[in-house]
């Protein structure tokens, strides 16, 4: 089973298959860890700068002081580095054979897992807005869904428009399967 999906999918169906699994292009944490290094360099770099420009900095209060505050600063930073990865490996999306589960870590302690029957669906559609998700193939998929149902949104996910693809691929293959599904 790819990824482990198991892990996040409580159990599978009868003769369910796990199709994709997904997550986040790694482009986008990837620029959220640049931002934390370049956090982490400027306080050194400010570190430095106090050092040098100013003259009491490097007497012992001053010096216990700074450390107190560098230390503060790396710990945010690692805090920040493992938010990035727990936020990009706990959101998942997991499209099988027969339905799509949404997994969304909004944040540390809160988690939504939505769920849509593959047979359920009316549309999906594709977005990818701006240079960069255009450059590195990364967008979003729209897949609306019938009724009071809301939609569902996999943001910033590798080749959009082949994920739409299978998604359709499936969705005819069950209807193949199902022929008193009703067409649209």
């Amino acid at each position: 089973m790819p990824f482990r999906a198991l892990r996040f999918l409580s159990e599978l169906r009868h003769n369910e298959r796990v199709c994709l699994v997904l997550r986040e292009h790694a482009i986008i944490p990837l620029l959220k860890v640049v931002f934390w290094m370049l956090f982490l360099f400027a306080t050194a770099s400010l570190e430095t700068l106090i050092r040098t420009y100013v003259p009491l900095a490097s007497e012992a209060l001053p010096s216990a002081i700074i450390a107190v505050i560098r230390s503060v600063f790396i710990i945010t930073a690692a805090l920040g580095l493992l938010i990035v990865w727990v936020m990009y490996y706990l959101n998942v999306q997991i499209i099988t054979n027969e339905r799509i589960v949404d997994i969304n870590q909004k944040s540390l302690l809160q988690h939504k897992t939505s769920e849509l029957n593959l047979d359920r669906f009316q549309d999906v559609s594709t977005e990818m807005n701006g240079p960069l998700p255009n450059l590195f193939n990364y967008g979003n998929v729209r897949v609306q869904t019938a009724g009071e149902m809301e939609n569902f949104i996999f943001e910033n996910i590798p080749d959009p428009h082949h994920v739409a693809k299978i998604i359709l691929e499936l969705y005819e293959q069950i209807r193949k399967e199902r022929p008193q599904l009703p067409h649209e």
